[in-house]
């Protein structure tokens, strides 16, 4: 019963939405990170659709446009619900204007850059493992009029 709350939301006092349930991982992750969350959002009976894309290998945009892609069988007016993971709530953000959003949980995303990530990026080990974006850690992805701020 816990779980339905997550999976409907209460959209502008007009009762409850139903929608497929996205679910995005997040960096150096794969889908494999949120099957026991998928299927437990299966199990209470609400379609999921649990995708992966290549966040070591892409920047945000084009992890943005490889998701856009996959959805892409989706009808205009589909009512979705995103559930994101560090990154994905990034590469979620992207996708915005795109589609149908219903609602959205977010777990850890990186609102604001920080510190660790700007200091970490400069470590050839770090940029070898986790691919071409880590350049951007240390900018703020979200607030552009940020964009140098390192918080």
């Amino acid at each position: 019963a816990s779980r339905d709350v997550l999976l409907k939301a209460p959209l502008q006092g007009s009762g409850w939405v139903d929608g497929t349930v996205i679910l995005l991982h997040g960096l150096g992750r794969t889908s494999r990170s949120m099957a026991a969350l998928a299927s437990s959002i299966d199990a209470a009976g609400h379609p999921t659709r649990n995708l992966d894309y290549r966040s070591r290998k892409r920047t945000v945009r084009e992890c943005a446009e490889e998701v856009s892609s996959q959805l892409g069988d989706l009808r205009v007016g589909d009512p979705v619900i995103g559930v994101t993971h560090s990154m994905g709530g990034v590469v979620l953000r992207s996708l915005a204007s795109r589609f149908n959003w219903q609602g959205v949980v977010m777990l850890a995303p990186p609102n604001h850059a920080s510190s660790l990530a700007a200091w970490s990026s400069r470590i050839a080990p770090v940029r070898w493992i986790m691919g071409q974006h880590v350049k951007n850690w240390g900018v703020n992805l979200i607030c552009p009029t940020r964009r140098n701020h390192v918080a």
